[in-house]
């Protein structure tokens, strides 16, 4: 997406290589908003942070997915064309599909995801 701000939101588990996923995705954000998905393995948004400390991009921590996705909207509302990226951990993408009531396809057959089954 040339000329468009992009904002991350991204989650990963602590056994994960945060520190080189974030090397590689992080300098092509204008912010990136780490978070923590509902799983007793999830790295906190500060770990992330710290994870990636070198990469110098701009790193906004919130507690869960609802109000990372809040912040990304409003940082997303004071650009021009701007694109969220979800990604990192596939509990992070499910969780987001959820809050934002999105539907899951397969061939003709779709399910809306219920943000209270815990399943994503």
């Amino acid at each position: 997406f040339p000329q468009r701000p992009i904002f991350f939101i991204f989650g990963a588990m602590r056994d994960k290589a945060i520190g080189e996923m974030a090397e590689i995705l992080f300098p092509l954000a204008a912010n990136v908003i780490a978070t923590h998905a509902d799983s007793p393995r999830a790295a906190a948004p500060e770990q992330i942070q710290e994870a990636a400390s070198r990469t110098g991009a701009e790193i906004l921590c919130e507690t869960s997915v609802k109000p990372a996705l809040a912040r990304a909207q409003q940082l997303a509302r004071g650009a021009q064309h701007a694109v969220v990226v979800i990604t990192g951990s596939i509990y992070i993408v499910g969780e987001a599909l959820r809050e934002l009531g999105i539907a899951l396809c397969r061939g003709s057959a779709c399910r809306k995801l219920d943000p209270n089954s815990g399943i994503g």
